[in-house]
C-alpha cells in the first residue's frame, strides 16, 4: 500500500519541481529587476562612473576630432586628457553615482507600482559654477589652452597667408614669421584673460543671473602690435636688400631713382648713403606699414563681439527654446515627474491606462509573492503525506525532495550557465567593430554589463538553491540525529 502511495506521489513531485523552479525564478526577477539596488550594484560593478571619463569622453573627443571643420584644425589629442580631467572635477564619479542611484531609487518604485507618483530633481547650478572655475583654472590657465592658443594663431596665420597681397620692395613673409608676429601682437596671457572674461559672462547667463550676455574683445591695439612686429621684420629684410645693392655715384643714383616705381628698390646705392637716410628719402616706413595694415586688418577685425542674440539666431527657433529650457533647468534644477515619463511612453489615454494597469499588476504580484511559495510547499506536504508512514518519515520525505530538488537546480543552473550561456555571452552580442566613436566603446561596455547581469541573475538563483539545500539539509541532519539518539535515551530511561 505504501509503495502505491509513493508511486502516485511521483506526478506530485514533478509538479512540485516545476512550481518550485517557477517560484524561484519569479523571486529572483523580483529581487533583481524590480529592485533599485540591483541596478545600482550593476553600475558599480561595471565601474560605469569612471568609464564615462576614462573611455566614453575621450572617444567623444576623438569623434569631434573627425567632425571638426577642416579649416580650423584643433589638436584634440593635446586637449583630450585635460578636458577629461576637468570634466571629472566638474562632475566627479561620486556625484554621478549619487545622481544615478537617487534616480533609480525614485523611479523604479514607480515602475513597479509601489508609488503612484515621483519627483526627481538634479541640482545643476552649483555644477555650472564649478565648471566655470574649473575651465578657468584647469583649461584656460593650463596646458590645454596653450594648444588651443597655438591652433588659433595657426588659423589666423593661414588666413593672412591665403589673403596676402603684393607687398612693396618684393617683400615676402614666411608663415612662421606671420605666426611669430601674431604671437607678439596677441600674447597668450592677454588671450587667456579675454577667455576668462568670456567664461564669466557665459556663466552669469547660463545660471540665470542675467538675461543677456555680450562678449567683446577689443583687438585694435593687438592688431597694431601685430603690424608693428611685421613691420620690424620687413625693415630688416629691406635693410639686407638695400646693403646688398651695388654701389654707384650720387649722380648715377639720382638718375636711377628718377621715374622709379613706388615700392621698388633702386638698382644701386651711393656708398655713403645710409639705410635710414634712404628710408627717410623715400618714406619707406610709411609705405611698408600701410601695405601690412591692409594685409592684416582685412583678416583681424579691430573688435570682436558675440551676444546671446547671435547665439540664438545661430541655434534657430527650436534649439533656442532648448537653450532656454536648459537655462531654466540650471537655475531651478532639472526635475522629472511621472507626468514627464508618461508623456514619453503613453501617447493616448488608453496607453496610459494600460501602463498604469501593468504597474498595479506588478505591485500586486510583488505584494502576494509570498503566497506563490505556498503552492509548491502545499504540493510538497501532499508528497510527504503520501510517502511517509509517520510524521518523522513524512518530514524526511518532504525535506529530502526539497534538498534533492534544490541540489538539481543548483547543478543545472551552474552547468547551463558555464557551458551554454557564458560562452555565447563571451562572443559579444554587440560587436564594437561595427560601430565608431562613442558607439563602439558603449557597445563594448554594453557587452560587459549584459554578462554581469546574466551572471548576477544566475548567481542569485544558485544562492537561493544553496540556501534551500542548507536549510533542508540542516533539518534533515537534525531529524536523523534525533531519530538515532531518541530511542537510546528512551531505553536508558526505562
Amino acid at each position: 500500500m505504501i509503495w502505491l502511495r509513493r508511486i502516485s506521489a511521483i506526478p506530485l513531485i514533478i509538479i512540485f519541481v516545476v512550481l518550485f523552479i517557477a517560484a524561484l525564478l519569479v523571486t529572483q526577477v523580483n529581487s533583481s529587476f524590480a529592485n533599485p539596488g540591483f541596478y545600482n550594484g550593476q553600475l558599480r560593478q561595471a565601474d560605469m562612473y569612471n568609464f564615462v571619463y576614462d573611455k566614453a569622453l575621450p572617444a567623444a573627443l576623438d569623434q569631434v576630432k573627425t567632425d571638426v571643420s577642416a579649416d580650423f584644425n584643433i589638436n584634440v589629442d593635446a586637449i583630450k586628457a585635460p578636458v577629461a580631467s576637468a570634466a571629472r572635477n566638474i562632475a566627479p564619479p561620486e556625484w554621478l553615482q549619487a545622481q544615478a542611484e537617487s534616480a533609480t531609487e525614485t523611479i523604479i518604485p514607480y515602475f513597479t507600482g509601489k508609488t503612484d507618483s515621483f519627483t526627481y530633481t538634479v541640482v545643476l547650478k552649483d555644477r555650472v559654477e564649478i565648471a566655470a572655475e574649473v575651465v578657468k583654472s584647469d583649461i584656460i590657465h593650463g596646458n590645454a589652452f596653450n594648444s588651443l592658443y597655438n591652433d588659433g594663431i595657426s588659423y589666423a596665420a593661414d588666413r593672412v597667408v591665403q589673403n596676402i597681397s603684393t607687398l612693396p620692395y618684393s617683400l615676402t613673409f614666411s608663415r612662421e614669421e606671420i605666426e611669430n608676429a601674431l604671437k607678439q601682437g596677441i600674447p597668450i596671457d592677454w588671450a587667456a584673460s579675454q577667455a576668462s572674461a568670456g567664461v564669466d559672462s557665459l556663466e552669469a547667463y547660463m545660471i540665470g543671473d542675467t538675461g543677456h550676455f555680450t562678449i567683446t574683445i577689443y583687438l585694435k591695439d593687438r592688431v597694431a602690435e601685430t603690424i608693428t612686429a611685421l613691420a620690424a621684420v620687413a625693415d630688416q629684410k629691406i635693410e639686407v636688400q638695400f646693403y646688398s645693392l651695388p654701389t654707384c655715384s650720387t649722380a648715377e643714383f639720382t638718375q636711377a631713382v628718377q621715374g622709379l616705381p613706388i615700392g621698388r628698390l633702386p638698382p644701386c646705392r651711393p656708398a655713403d648713403l645710409t639705410y635710414q637716410e634712404f628710408k627717410d628719402m623715400f618714406n619707406v616706413d610709411a609705405r611698408v606699414t600701410s601695405s601690412i595694415e591692409q594685409m592684416v586688418e582685412g583678416q583681424i577685425p579691430n573688435q570682436w563681439t558675440y551676444t546671446d542674440a547671435q547665439l540664438i539666431a545661430k541655434l534657430g527657433s527650436k534649439n533656442a527654446q532648448t537653450l532656454e529650457d536648459v537655462r531654466d533647468s540650471i537655475k531651478n534644477g532639472y526635475t522629472v515627474t511621472q507626468t514627464d515619463l508618461t508623456d514619453k511612453i503613453a501617447k493616448t489615454n488608453a496607453d496610459l491606462a494600460s501602463f498604469d494597469a501593468a504597474r498595479h499588476r506588478i505591485n500586486s504580484a510583488r505584494t502576494w509573492l509570498w503566497a506563490l511559495w505556498l503552492i509548491p510547499f502545499a504540493v510538497l506536504m501532499l508528497v510527504a503525506l503520501l510517502c511517509g508512514r509517520n510524521w518523522i518519515s513524512r518530514a524526511f520525505w518532504g525535506l529530502g525532495v526539497l534538498f534533492v530538488t534544490s541540489l538539481v537546480i543548483y547543478i543545472a543552473v551552474t552547468v547551463t550557465y558555464a557551458h551554454a550561456v557564458e560562452p555565447r555571452l563571451t562572443q559579444e552580442l554587440f560587436h564594437p567593430s561595427e560601430y565608431q566613436g562613442v558607439a563602439a566603446v558603449m557597445a563594448e561596455k554594453g557587452n560587459e554589463v549584459i554578462r554581469n547581469v546574466a551572471g548576477s541573475f544566475a548567481s542569485g538563483v544558485e544562492w537561493m538553491a544553496i540556501y534551500s539545500m542548507i536549510a533542508s539539509g540542516v533539518v534533515l541532519l537534525g531529524l536523523a540525529i534525533w531519530k538515532l539518539v531518541l530511542p537510546r535515551t528512551r531505553g536508558t530511561t526505562l
